[in-house]
């Protein structure tokens, strides 16, 4: 028998799926709901509620991670960053004002001669996730995503890097960037491990936005550092409905496509199903002479205790720290260990194997390689 979080977000999920809901429904989700099938492993999950929250039959994605740190992050086909070990994804989205109209990179547009969603590994082969988004004509939004380690304890961060480009004769007016944090992410709700033990759910019971608004608190842990404060914010959750449809009338994109705003509410709380969720928007405003409006984020993956870490972190530079980790993971890869040299006909696999080096790297934590990021612990995230 489902739980009633698993029986919620099942809801949930369908329910915004068959109405056409603005919401930023996970590949692995729209994929399920294409092809339905009301089998699963009977072995390991009680339920197909449970089955689905624990995306048991999708398992695509990216890997960044730091050598020697026992926590990766994986990014999802849309740009979707979900630290594994914590309870939260983040994702990215358009909002045009005008028209009150939410462009999500899960749902790319039609546009012609233009392929609207792509994402690649900087320089064919390194641990950093490049997507790219074009949801209009002549605007783009470039998310770079990688994993490495700040201050003087060398504790783990993602440094995420938003570029918003126009290309037309003139900036676009009334668009904002906005980042949503949810609980279910690029690898789904939950997991549960091979003998159907309740293992680890995403819940988000509480969120909180510190009142310098560049601080997100998730449950009690640290969430998103934003560079600069989110020009408007909404965090939602249930007051204690048990009702499916309270989730899917009232969140932030629902509220976003049917007032153009959010209810600037700072924290949010959850006990029916954990499915508190959250949008953060910042207004496009391209800089004199620049066709480019930049955001930097970091995700603290390791242990950020209390706003002075996390000040610290953010007083940290965030384009020193990428270009350190490129120049750390170019070393390895090109001079360290076993070296291919290959036909330039064939120069992909040469990319494939540092970048299947790169992986196994990551993995490794102090001497042993733990085989996989999440579920079944298992299986190899790159054959």
């Amino acid at each position: 028998m489902a739980q009633r979080h698993e029986w919620m977000f099942y809801e949930l999920m369908w329910r915004v799926w068959a109405q056409r809901a603005p919401y930023p429904i996970p590949w692995w989700v729209q994929q399920y709901f294409r092809r339905w099938s009301d089998s699963y492993d009977r072995g390991l999950f009680d339920s197909k509620e449970a089955a689905f929250c624990s995306n048991a039959s999708y398992r695509y994605w990216n890997m960044i991670g730091v050598k020697d740190h026992h926590q990766e992050s994986l990014v999802g086909q849309a740009g979707e960053i979900e630290p594994v070990y914590d309870k939260y994804a983040l994702s990215f989205f358009l909002f045009d004002k005008t028209g009150n109209e939410l462009h999500f990179p899960q749902f790319p547009a039609d546009i012609p001669g233009q392929a609207t969603l792509d994402q690649s590994m900087e320089d064919g082969y390194l641990p950093s996730v490049r997507t790219l988004y074009r949801p209009l004509q002549d605007l783009e939004i470039e998310a770079s995503a990688c994993a490495t380690v700040a201050g003087a304890t060398h504790k783990s961060v993602v440094v995420l890097d938003y570029r918003v480009r126009y290309t037309g004769a003139a900036p676009p007016d009334g668009f904002c960037l906005c980042l949503a944090l949810l609980p279910a992410g690029p690898t789904g709700f939950q997991r549960h491990d091979k003998a159907g033990r309740y293992l680890q759910d995403r819940r988000i019971s509480q969120l909180r936005l510190q009142p310098n608004r560049m601080f997100v608190s998730v449950n009690a842990g640290s969430g998103p550092v934003f560079k600069q404060p989110a020009d408007f914010f909404g965090l939602y959750g249930n007051g204690g409905s048990s009702d499916p449809d309270h989730y899917v009338e009232h969140n932030p994109f629902q509220a976003l496509a049917a007032t153009g705003a959010l209810n600037q509410a700072d924290s949010a709380q959850d006990w029916v199903a954990g499915l508190c969720c959250g949008v953060f928007g910042w207004d496009l405003a391209f800089p004199t002479g620049s066709r480019e409006f930049s955001l930097e984020v970091k995700l603290p993956v390791d242990d950020y205790r209390g706003d002075a870490d996390l000040t610290d972190l953010n007083n940290a530079d965030g384009t020193a720290l990428a270009a350190a980790n490129r120049g750390f993971w170019q070393a390895k890869l090109n001079t360290a260990g076993m070296q291919l040299e290959l036909p330039p006909k064939v120069a992909q696999l040469k990319d494939l194997y540092r970048l299947c080096r790169s992986n196994l790297l990551i993995l490794a934590d102090e001497g042993q390689i733990h085989p996989g990021p999440t579920i079944y612990d298992d299986f190899w995230i790159r054959d």
